[in-house]
């Protein structure tokens, strides 16, 4: 209906069409969904390698106590930072009161690649947080303890195989893994 003295508002604008095309070209709005349809496709798969969606976990163990990560059937451990040692800093951690406490920090950051050898993308890992698995980086006497940061991620079954230097490249599902020296007194793990 039209109001007295208002003319009929234009027609709403069609979508082009080429003489020499049969389709029409999309409007913006259908444009707009299957742009957002394909970024959705892209970003499963890349979540898929990377899966940050799942909350970070902390855990400290104190030493000579055993430290037990676990995750879902479904999902896989992913260890993001771990330290050995003291911090000045945290004295109510695993201290005993009348214990003396270092005048510094004394981290081993080792501790990050033993975990990872024996822990990334297994779900359940279990090991005794002492000197022996990793090392003695504080004075005689004063107590130590492991604090970890790792995630339960999910999807596929994606390995990092870790050398004495870091991460290697990515090992896919249905890779087989052997370990093997270069050579005698190198602890390396050879690339596959």
């Amino acid at each position: 209906m039209l109001l007295p003295g208002h003319a009929r508002p234009p027609p709403a604008p069609q979508p082009a069409q080429h003489p020499g095309l049969r389709r029409q070209v999309e409007p913006p709005g259908q444009l707009l969904r299957l742009f957002y349809c394909t970024v959705l496709v892209c970003s499963k798969e890349i979540a898929a390698l990377t899966d940050f969606s799942d909350e970070l976990k902390n855990k400290t163990v104190c030493e000579d106590q055993e430290l037990t990560l676990h995750c879902h059937p479904s999902k896989l451990l992913n260890i993001y930072s771990a330290a050995y040692g003291r911090r000045t800093q945290e004295r109510d951690v695993c201290a005993p009161e009348a214990e003396q406490l270092p005048p510094f920090d004394c981290l081993s950051y080792s501790a990050l690649q033993v975990l990872s050898r024996r822990c990334y993308g297994k779900q359940r890992c279990k090991i005794i947080v002492n000197n022996h698995h990793f090392g003695s980086p504080c004075l005689p006497g004063v107590k130590k303890y492991l604090t970890v940061t790792y995630a339960c991620g999910g999807g596929r079954d994606i390995r990092l195989c870790v050398t004495e230097e870091g991460p290697g490249r990515r090992q896919q599902e249905g890779d087989i893994y052997k370990p093997r020296r270069e050579a005698a007194g190198d602890s390396r793990i050879a690339n596959i």
